[in-house]
């Protein structure tokens, strides 16, 4: 992992770089697990001189213990648990989603909080102030469901012993009621379309209940 902004080390040593939006990653190996795979450890900071005593703090951890395993920050863990248990296992776009709702609200709020020490309070906040800053209920649900998710592998890897996400008000999405057109409405409309290139769209769309991209994606075969 080592580059030329970075320091070389030895085997065993682990080693340190920087990355290209400006943060400094440390990396080490912590002996193997069970099956015999490598336990890869990584961890991130600002400077290189804290990602050089990060990685001194990784080496000298028993890598036989748990604490060794365990991230030293929220922001340790999710990048951890995008890169080992969402990247394998999930679309690129899904990926990409998942990254992009952490980096932007999740991280700038909570990710220098010890892994730990994440409160249900902490989460609370973070919606509310989400709220106050005009963020709209949906994305506020899909920043909850993401943290829950990754903070519940959080609790199977033995990290966490509760997920705080589950004391919490979660947000809710408001429900807009959908317009429909009457039987009036209907016909003017069939009316209006008929002779017209969509005048079948349109009978398909008031006669079958499909949705727009299931109309657009039939075919006359």
């Amino acid at each position: 992992m080592s580059t030329r902004r970075g320091r070389r080390r030895g085997n065993g040593e682990g080693s340190v770089c920087r990355r290209r939006d400006g943060r400094w990653i440390a990396a080490l190996t912590l002996g193997r697990d069970e099956q015999g795979r490598p336990i890869r450890r990584t961890v991130y900071a600002r400077s290189q001189r804290e990602a050089l005593e990060k990685l001194q703090r990784l080496r000298n951890a028993d890598p036989r213990s748990a604490a060794a395993a365990r991230p030293r920050s929220l922001a340790d863990f999710l990048e951890e648990w995008l890169e080992n248990a969402k990247r394998p296992s999930v679309s690129r776009s899904t990926y990409r989603s998942y990254r992009g709702v952490l980096r932007k609200y999740v991280l700038p709020a909570l990710g220098e909080l010890e892994l730990g020490a994440v409160a249900p309070v902490h989460i609370q906040r973070l919606y509310a102030a989400m709220e106050k800053a005009g963020a709209s209920p949906r994305l506020r649900v899909l920043v909850h469901a993401v943290l829950r998710q990754a903070l519940r592998q959080a609790v199977r890897w033995e990290l966490l012993d509760r997920n705080p996400c589950d004391a919490v008000t979660p947000p809710k999405a408001r429900r807009r009621e959908a317009a429909y057109l009457d039987a009036a409405q209907t016909h003017r409309l069939l009316l209006a379309a008929r002779g017209e290139p969509l005048e079948t769209l349109c009978v398909l769309a008031v006669t079958t209940g499909l949705r727009q991209g299931e109309l657009l994606g039939l075919r006359w075969g």
